[in-house]
């Protein structure tokens, strides 16, 4: 005699238990033997997966690495300017070339990443004519001096922006007429 199916696909023996029916009928999996965490870690793992988990190691080394990364610090620098005022911060008349009787000349700096102060240092010729220490109190700083020009004083000139060492960071040249 032939067995007939049931709507399960499940031989029906009156006689014979199988362990499906055990179990309700239903196809379950059998259960996986138990894996230590060392045999997962040592796992064939398909090339994909290694190159993977090679490029997000190098991504996260990478991460680390910039976050640990000293900034870079740009060294001191000056622009100097001779002029004959200071309106609104900014330098007003500036020349090469300025009449005898001018009166006031305006030494005009911007500095960057100067610590703490420079001096503007005037010269006629070599001969210094002023020291002028000015504070410096940003890290993009303006500032200015002036120095008072009598009749007399003829002929080459300068201006230099030093830092609190005593290093030129900019000079500016002129002349008196």
């Amino acid at each position: 005699m032939q067995a007939s199916r049931s709507g399960r696909g499940t031989p029906m023996n009156p006689g014979r238990i199988t362990p499906l029916q055990r179990q309700g009928g239903r196809h379950r999996r059998p259960p996986r033997p138990c894996v230590s965490a060392e045999d997962l870690r040592y796992h064939d793992v398909g090339r994909g997966q290694k190159k993977m988990r090679i490029a997000f190691s190098c991504l996260a080394l990478l991460v680390v690495a910039t976050a640990f990364a000293a900034p870079a610090v740009e060294p001191p620098s000056a622009t100097v300017v001779v002029c004959t005022s200071i309106q609104d911060n900014s330098c007003v008349g500036a020349a090469t070339k300025f009449p005898a009787g001018v009166g006031k000349l305006w030494g005009f700096s911007q500095v960057s990443n100067v610590p703490d102060k420079i001096v503007h240092v005037w010269f006629h010729g070599d001969k210094e004519l002023g020291r002028i220490t000015l504070p410096v109190k940003a890290a993009h700083w303006r500032t200015w001096s002036n120095i008072t020009v009598s009749k007399d004083l003829v002929g080459p000139c300068r201006l230099e922006a030093r830092d609190a060492a005593g290093k030129v960071l900019a000079s500016y040249s002129f002349t008196i007429q």
